[in-house]
């Protein structure tokens, strides 16, 4: 849910008294009973229990408040709720910039939603989330019609300790009676989880406890194409960071998640040496010896530099005698030397072992070891 401080309005100092008027019908209509702590709507209030004989009391300060209006049948302003005279309560009832909101509904036809926000996170095969937001930019749309209803909401706790938001929405619509008198009549409506739908609505209003207002979307038309777009991009950074399979790449499902992980390393960057026009190797340090005996030991000490070598011909997993190596490839330096097989293995948790590493020297051709169990973090394919 993304909470937004207050619609994007323009108020011109000439509609300051229509922002007031328009404050008329925009009211407190729910409060929460003292006693009993159950949700009261204004349209339950009978006349002995009107202005402070309500006992009730706003949910979100806990300050007593006056029923006004309430069991009139003509009134100049919607019966509502009244916090104490002098009380500080802009988190109990909605702000000026709604009656700003209000005040282009009535003269101009439009309203200005906020920006509606929502994310997902997609869990990755190394157990990170990769988080990802969507929203909807805010925008001004012409209102067909308006139909005022006096809603808010609430938690509803379980037998079990679950615990459910539901929507409270009240109405009050008039009545003819047998005698042709009109009298009004409140309406609640209580739109609860089908698991929780046959339990009595009673029982429901005593487990209820008033949420405090908030200006912040509740629903949005677009919620299902945002919420699978925020999935698509959270998946997407979990790809990118290598830590969710593509679809090409299908594993046993007996494997483990670290298991999968470490596959998806080693097939990625086969295919990006696949690709690879060239590759950079580190300088290597040699030193070899002759002993002989009455003789000293004669030695020779040899280094090749850090160089980048050429590659073409390059293939995945083909034999090469005894050896099955992850890539075969042929290197060219800029001084003409060729090594041709250049034997790459790619190593992520497993390294290779004194046995493998004497068959692929038992071979006689130039070999190399990308060993990915060195870096740390994120990984990317960059």
């Amino acid at each position: 849910m993304a909470r937004v401080s207050s619609p994007s309005v323009e108020i011109r100092p000439t509609a300051i008294e229509n922002a007031k008027a328009a404050l008329g019908e925009l009211v407190m209509a729910w409060a929460r009973d003292i006693e009993t702590g159950e949700p009261r709507y204004i349209g339950e209030i009978d006349a002995d229990h009107r202005g402070k004989l309500c006992g009730c009391e706003c949910p979100s300060c806990r300050l007593p408040l006056t029923a006004v209006n309430a069991a009139k049948e003509k009134v100049v302003r919607r019966p509502h709720f009244r916090h104490p005279e002098g009380a500080e309560r802009d988190e109990c009832v909605v702000l000026a910039a709604r009656a700003a909101a209000m005040r282009l509904l009535a003269e101009e036809g439009v309203i200005d939603l906020p920006r509606r926000r929502m994310s997902a996170a997609a869990e990755g095969l190394s157990g990170a989330l990769h988080e990802a937001w969507v929203e909807v930019p805010p925008q001004r749309v012409r209102v067909a019609s308006i139909d005022f209803r006096d809603q808010t909401f609430a938690v509803l706790t379980l037998d079990d300790g679950r615990q459910l938001r539901v929507a409270l929405t009240g109405r009050i619509t008039e009545q003819a009676a047998d005698s042709g008198e009109t009298t009004l009549v409140p309406t609640i409506t209580i739109d609860v989880d089908a698991s929780v739908a046959g339990m009595d609505q009673a029982e429901i209003r005593k487990r209820l406890q008033l949420l405090p207002e908030s200006i912040c979307w509740r629903s949005h038309w677009s919620d299902a194409e945002l919420r699978a777009d925020a999935a698509r991009r959270a998946a997407g950074l979990a790809m990118d960071a290598l830590d969710w399979l593509p679809d090409d790449l299908v594993l046993p499902d007996d494997l483990s998640p670290a298991m999968k992980r470490e596959t998806l390393l080693h097939h990625e960057v086969k295919l990006i040496l696949e690709g690879a026009e060239k590759i950079t190797v580190p300088g290597l340090d040699g030193v070899e010896e002759l002993r002989t005996d009455g003789h000293p030991t004669l030695q020779r000490r040899w280094s090749i530099p850090q160089r980048v070598l050429a590659l073409s011909d390059t293939r995945l997993e083909q034999r090469i005698r005894l050896l099955i190596p992850d890539v075969v490839t042929v290197a060219r330096s800029d001084d003409g030397q060729v090594f041709d097989p250049l034997v790459i293995e790619v190593t992520v948790t497993n390294s290779i072992v004194e046995e493998r590493r004497a068959r692929i020297r038992g071979q006689g051709v130039a070999a190399l070891e990308i060993d990915l169990s060195m870096t740390g973090g994120r990984i990317t394919r960059e």
